[in-house]
């Protein structure tokens, strides 16, 4: 892969994963505010919204982790190969 492909996607990647890191401060942010804020009109409805934030915070922190292996792969010279056949991948 060209050098300056590989620069383009690492410094896709770096942003993204500041991107993300931003995001899931801010959602933790959130949840703490529902966990102590009482004034809900009723517990469904700071479950519903916990179980919200739960879920956007294991999603983005999958991307997170996506983004380090890829990170891992340009970094061992292994990004943008196939890794079940080893032919480098368009």
């Amino acid at each position: 892969m060209e050098a300056l492909t590989i620069d383009s996607n690492i410094d896709r990647l770096t942003r993204r994963r500041e991107q993300l890191l931003t995001t899931l401060r801010h959602l933790d942010c959130q949840q703490m505010e529902v966990k102590h804020n009482t004034d809900w009109v009723d517990q469904a409805a700071s479950e519903s919204r916990i179980a919200l934030l739960d879920g956007l915070r294991h999603d983005y922190r999958s991307a997170l982790t996506r983004i380090h292996r890829a990170l891992e792969r340009i970094a061992n010279h292994r990004y943008g190969t196939c890794a079940a056949c080893h032919e480098p991948i368009e």
